[in-house]
């Protein structure tokens, strides 16, 4: 089977297309390299821990194989729960970011309605009746302390 006929007549729009699925193809392939790549160094990092146990912390137990694939597996299922919460999170702060940017025009919406609110309104909220009699008591002290000073500066 040979290329496609469009390919080998050059058609522009097809070779720019072909041009960008190789790229994809190049960036998916690398990616996935990586993460095999390290997958299996994190594997490899879990099948040295017995002879760690055994030989640097001189602890008493039997190495077979498998013990050691057992901790390679082990490695290796961690490192992809790692890769898997991690995908996760920067998901999570991309569609945060995402939402941040659209939900913005409303925010500021709501921020400008609620400054004309409390501008025109009043200063927004109703000062309750137990607020209002205790701004009427200390009013009714300090006129009182000025008419005391008023008092002794006449006195005097």
């Amino acid at each position: 089977m040979g290329l496609p006929l469009e390919i080998l007549t050059g058609n522009a729009s097809i070779r720019v297309y072909l041009f960008f699925l190789f790229i994809i193809f190049v960036v998916i392939s690398y990616l996935t390299v990586k993460f095999m790549l390290r997958t299996l160094m994190f594997m490899m990092i879990g099948a040295t821990f017995p002879f760690f146990l055994k030989y640097a912390l001189s602890l008493n137990i039997k190495i077979t194989a498998l013990t050691v694939l057992g901790y390679a597996v082990l490695g290796g299922v961690l490192y992809l729960c790692y890769a898997v919460l991690k995908a996760l999170f920067t998901t999570g702060k991309v569609v945060l970011f995402i939402i941040r940017i659209i939900s913005f025009p409303f925010r500021l919406g709501f921020r400008v309605v609620m400054f004309l609110v409390k501008k025109v309104g009043g200063g927004g909220k109703q000062k309750s009746r137990v607020e209002k009699e205790r701004l009427e008591v200390i009013k009714s002290v300090d006129d009182k302390e000025e008419e005391r000073e008023g008092k002794e500066e006449v006195n005097n």
